[in-house]
């Protein structure tokens, strides 16, 4: 696969990825919409570890609620019950969106290095990098594509 078909993937991915956190958020905009028309009992504040929105069968494909580490986190599953997109913060405090196959494996991470700087990054199935889209430690933006080995196959700007 050349380069620039893993970037049209890439791109393709993150096009994805995009929609769904605009449906997301259309539906917590809803939600909030929703709730602020409705009548004089209504709480101004609800409080809860988290809610859930399930499908038919009962089974949550929508999670709002905390990570392990107690930090906010939003999660869209399949109709298996399968996470597919989380959006959450890191216990850095920084923000990420990753998604993930239905085995839980991530394919693509977008968020911040631990330069600060933001990074798109596109894994195989057995997690290892394949695309790195991001900021280097001089400032420079990149493109760095690996070998199933971890090893960079291709780096832009390519240094001389």
């Amino acid at each position: 696969m050349q380069n620039e078909d893993r970037i049209n993937v890439l791109e393709s991915q993150v096009r994805t990825l995009k929609r769904i956190v605009c449906l997301v958020c259309c539906l917590l905009v809803a939600g909030v919409a929703i709730s602020a028309t409705q009548s004089q009992g209504v709480p101004d504040v609800i409080h809860a570890k988290s809610f859930e929105v399930v499908n038919d069968d009962g089974t949550a494909i929508v999670q709002l609620g905390t990570s392990t580490a107690g930090l906010g986190i939003i999660r869209t599953m399949n109709n298996r019950g399968q996470e597919i997109v989380r959006l959450g913060v890191t216990v850095s405090g920084k923000g990420v969106i990753k998604t993930m196959n239905g085995n839980g494996d991530v394919l693509v991470q977008l968020g911040v290095n631990t330069d600060g700087q933001g990074i798109i990054k596109t894994m195989n199935g057995d997690g290892q990098a394949l695309v790195l889209l991001g900021g280097s430690r001089s400032g420079q933006g990149g493109v760095w594509t690996f070998s199933k080995d971890g090893l960079t196959t291709s780096l832009l700007p390519h240094k001389h």
